[in-house]
């Protein structure tokens, strides 16, 4: 009797909570269907009657559909269509992926790899350690003549694992793709392309399209994107370092670099704050920048087109991302020597003392 009378209150109730709204509408018809025993009804309590209910979209489907599925579904969908700067996929990358992952002219693989041109005599004995790169010392030199000679200096490594490559260079001979190129070059000469299933094409598609979504700044572009992910590849690659990065570890730090400015606005956090912008409003001024550059980056990921990372399994793709967010959280640098511990002032002790 007293379940009774307290369902009676409760639908009254309802009832006036589903004629304020629409969503006030969806909420009780879930409260309804899921907390209220149909079986057990009494006849003579009033049922509520829903005067105005959802239209059905083209991609609804026939079937019934659980209520909080429905609303859980809706809402997620509201919450990431206002992310900030997010434009939908211009195009997708088909076919056979260059070797350095965009069309660039001939001479950018000797921006991308280790390559001395010192000496370009026929009496200099040095092997074509690199014969892929054979005919691009042709173009340069107009030579045709397998027997020149170039000197390779420890030619299986590349510029990318060094310090002051030409990233402005990169991004000239690449088209002005250069974080594109720096970023798919590095991962795949790292192995991790194939450890972790990742495809070409989709790669590619992903950071062309981050590339979109980096602003024409001054600095915080994607020229400087490029040239941070190729910064950290060169700390990683530290000898002091081998094998205290597991691979997931290092695809995470090389992703995050390459992501961490994304959709940059050119202002800085305090400013975004003290001037009241719909990016701090958004982000209840709590690492307004870093937020946002790392919803943007996910974001693009939910793109099937531009999902590299499905070859990884949950558990991988959560480490991933929590990884990827703890560096980007931390301005990278605070992030970097989070990772690297004590290690990093071993590796410039070292290199200071090479340098001496």
């Amino acid at each position: 009797m007293a379940s009774s009378k307290f369902r009676k209150m409760l639908n009254k109730e309802l009832s006036h909570f589903a004629e304020s709204s629409k969503s006030g509408t969806q909420v009780s018809q879930f409260i309804i269907s899921t907390y209220m025993d149909k079986e057990d009804d009494d006849p003579q309590m009033p049922q509520l009657e829903v005067s105005h209910a959802e239209p059905p979209t083209p991609s609804t489907s026939t079937t019934s559909e659980s209520p909080q599925l429905s609303l859980l579904g809706k809402a997620k969908t509201a919450a990431m269509s206002r992310i900030s700067g997010v434009r939908k996929l211009r195009s997708t990358y088909g076919g056979q992926v260059p070797e350095f992952g965009v069309e660039g002219q001939r001479e950018l693989a000797v921006h991308m790899q280790r390559v001395s041109t010192q000496q370009w005599s026929t009496s200099d004995h040095y092997p074509f350690k690199h014969f892929p790169l054979a005919p691009f010392i042709h173009y340069m030199t107009g030579c045709a003549d397998a027997s020149l000679k170039c000197a390779f200096l420890n030619s299986t490594d590349g510029l990318l694992d060094e310090w002051g490559p030409n990233i402005f260079k990169i991004n000239e001979l690449s088209k002005g793709h250069s974080l594109t190129a720096i970023t798919y070059t590095i991962m795949k000469n790292r192995g991790l392309l194939k450890t972790f299933e990742i495809p070409p094409g989709a790669l590619v598609t992903y950071l062309l399209h981050l590339e979109h979504h980096y602003r024409d700044n001054p600095y915080h572009n994607q020229i400087h994107g490029g040239d941070v992910a190729q910064s950290t590849n060169v700390l990683i690659s530290c000898p002091s370092l081998t094998g205290v990065f597991s691979e997931l570890e290092v695809l995470a730090a090389i992703f995050a670099s390459a992501v961490h400015d994304v959709d940059h606005p050119g202002f800085t956090n305090q400013y975004l704050i003290n001037s009241n912008s719909e990016l701090a409003i958004m982000y209840n001024d709590e690492s307004v920048l870093e937020q946002h550059h790392l919803a943007v980056a996910f974001k693009l990921l939910q793109d099937s087109n531009c999902d590299f990372l499905v070859g990884l399994t949950k558990k991988q793709r959560q480490l991933f991302r929590k990884i990827s967010i703890e560096m980007v959280y931390t301005s990278l640098v605070y992030g970097l020597r989070k990772m690297f511990g004590s290690f990093v002032t071993v590796s410039f002790l070292s290199l200071n003392f090479t340098l001496m």
